[in-house]
């Protein structure tokens, strides 16, 4: 194969910064969605939140995508939650958490 036709048969893909940026958001608010919902493991979800804390992700933006969409496998929904959460921060409506939530209080409580 030559090099004309081996460009031609490649396909280049192109992904932003702002939408790699996106993808981690998403990333982490969904496996932090499944540590504390799903599988309410506190040992997960403090290595979890020290992930997100060491990569200097914006704590509201994952709790926003966390708390602010029912299916966080639905990429449209999320899309649509973050554009939101964006939308705010840009006109500087955005009500910040005014505390850290406690342990306890993230933690669901298991069923037993």
């Amino acid at each position: 194969m030559t090099l004309p036709e081996t460009i031609q048969t490649t396909v280049l893909n192109y992904q932003s910064a702002a939408s790699r940026e996106q993808d981690s958001y998403f990333s982490a608010a969904r496996s932090l969605a499944e540590a504390h919902f799903c599988l309410a493991d506190e040992q997960l979800c403090d290595r979890l939140w020290q992930d997100v804390a060491e990569r200097h992700l914006d704590l509201d933006r994952v709790m926003n995508l966390m708390y602010g969409c029912w299916f966080h496998d639905d990429r449209t929904v999320m899309r649509e939650a973050d554009g939101r959460y964006l939308a705010e921060l840009r006109r500087g409506r955005h009500r910040a958490i005014p505390e850290a939530i406690s342990r306890q209080e993230r933690m669901p409580r298991r069923m037993e």
